[in-house]
C-alpha cells in the first residue's frame, strides 16, 4: 500500500445517505449495506441476489442476472422519451407532449434509483428537447389562431 492510500473497507455511502459502501483499496465496489450493520453474504451461484439497500418493498430485479451488474427496478425509456422529444421538434409537434411527460417521469425514477443513472444525460436531453417542441407548438398555435381570427374579419365583409 502506498503512501496515502485508503485501506479497504466499509465507508459512509454518499449516494445513499445512512448507508455504507465497499471500498476495495483501489474502487468502490457495488457492495452496499445498512450503516453499521454486518457485511452480506455473496449470493450462491444460481440465485437472485437480495435487494440493494434501499430498495423499495417487493423489489424484483430486471433484466440481469444473478451475480452481474447492477440491478433497476424497471428498464431505462429515456431513448423513447428522447425519438418522441425530436420527433415533436422536428415535424409533428403534438409528439413533444408524450416527449417532455416521458423524460420528465425518467429523472424521476433515475432520481429514485428505479431505472440505471448512467441514462440521466439522455432524459435531461429529452427533456430539454421537449421543452423547446412545446415551446415551437404553442408559437405555432398562437399564429394559427391569430390567421384564422385575421382571416375570418376580413372575409365577414
Amino acid at each position: 500500500m502506498g503512501a496515502g492510500s485508503t485501506p479497504a473497507g466499509w465507508y459512509p455511502d454518499v449516494e445513499r445517505p445512512g448507508g455504507e459502501r465497499y471500498w476495495n483499496g483501489s474502487v468502490w465496489t457495488e457492495d452496499r449495506r445498512a450503516q453499521g450493520q454486518a457485511a452480506p453474504a455473496p449470493p450462491a451461484y444460481g440465485t437472485t441476489p437480495p435487494a440493494p439497500y434501499g430498495a423499495p418493498q417487493g423489489y424484483q430485479a430486471y433484466g440481469t442476472p444473478s451475480g452481474f451488474g447492477q440491478a433497476y427496478l424497471r428498464s431505462s425509456n429515456a431513448g423513447v422519451s428522447l425519438g418522441l422529444a425530436i420527433a415533436g421538434l422536428v415535424c409533428c409537434g403534438i409528439l413533444a407532449i408524450p416527449g417532455f411527460v416521458m423524460s420528465r417521469n425518467e429523472i424521476r425514477a433515475i432520481d429514485s434509483g428505479q431505472t440505471d443513472p448512467s441514462q440521466r444525460g439522455l432524459a435531461k436531453a429529452a427533456y430539454i428537447i421537449s421543452i423547446i417542441g412545446l415551446v415551437f407548438l404553442a408559437i405555432g398555435l398562437l399564429y394559427l389562431i391569430f390567421a384564422v381570427a385575421v382571416v375570418g374579419l376580413g372575409s365577414g365583409n
